[in-house]
């Protein structure tokens, strides 16, 4: 936990005070370090216990302060400052770096404590060498007989079956625009004339599209007329192609594809 202090200008924990100064966004000269001392002096004397973090933190971050109010006393050029200042902010930080690499080993020595405390609570009990018991040896061939060499025999000498790769949770292949195209032929030279959703099988929203395609590649050959009475109305398919046979031009391959 980070100490907090308060001041006529900030009231905020004590890190951040010192952001705030070496930023020139609050006014080191409107601070009295004397009484943030004496508060954490009190701080200390009230509380039961003191993290070794937070005191550490305190004394490095009240050392810098005094010595950027101290060196700001002085005349210096102002690039000098400010590189000191940088130079005090990374000895921060690399401070607080070490406190957490102390804080890590100091929490798994703890653990390991706890470990051994509950192993030392294991008592070995000694036993003399005369009545440790013999190692029981296992006859692995006891229980096989005849019959179970020769099914181990043929396991071993039969060939495995080759992998079987379930194939049912796959779709099956998608008719293409050509074969679309010709089941429309085959039902329309039986029936002459039908509505579209009569030729589409499974009305699935693929099989409208390719059906539509299709519909429309027999339309342009001159095979079969559409009509519509209304918008988004059902469409009707007459056939005019009697005996002709359709072919699949290049354009048509490359939709099919």
């Amino acid at each position: 936990m980070h100490y907090h202090v308060t001041t006529p200008v900030y009231e905020g924990p004590l890190h951040m005070l010192w952001d705030l100064v070496s930023s020139d966004r609050v006014d080191l000269w409107e601070i009295s370090l004397s009484e943030i001392v004496d508060g954490f002096v009190e701080h200390c004397r009230s509380a039961e216990s003191l993290e070794l973090s937070t005191a550490t933190e305190f004394a490095l971050i009240a050392a810098m302060l005094v010595e950027l109010k101290c060196r700001r006393m002085l005349p210096a050029p102002q690039a000098l400052e400010a590189e000191e200042e940088l130079l005090g902010g990374a000895e921060r930080d690399s401070l607080l770096a070490r406190l957490v690499e102390c804080a890590t080993f100091r929490d798994a020595g703890a653990a390991l404590g706890k470990l051994a405390e509950a192993a030392s609570r294991s008592i070995p009990r000694p036993v003399p060498p005369s009545q440790v018991p013999a190692p029981a040896r296992i006859d692995w061939l006891s229980a096989v007989g005849p019959e179970g060499i020769r099914e181990a025999y043929i396991a071993a000498c039969s060939r495995p079956e080759p992998p079987q790769v379930d194939i049912g949770h796959m779709s099956p292949p998608f008719p293409s625009v050509e074969e679309t195209a010709e089941r429309f032929m085959r039902r329309l030279r039986s029936k002459g004339c039908s509505t579209f959703s009569n030729l589409i099988e499974h009305p699935g929203r693929r099989e409208v599209v390719v059906g539509f395609l299709a519909m429309l590649e027999l339309a342009k050959s001159g095979m079969v007329t559409l009509s519509q009475d209304e918008v988004f109305g059902e469409i009707t398919c007459e056939w005019l192609g009697g005996e002709q046979v359709w072919e699949l031009s290049n354009d048509e391959e490359r939709i099919g594809a």
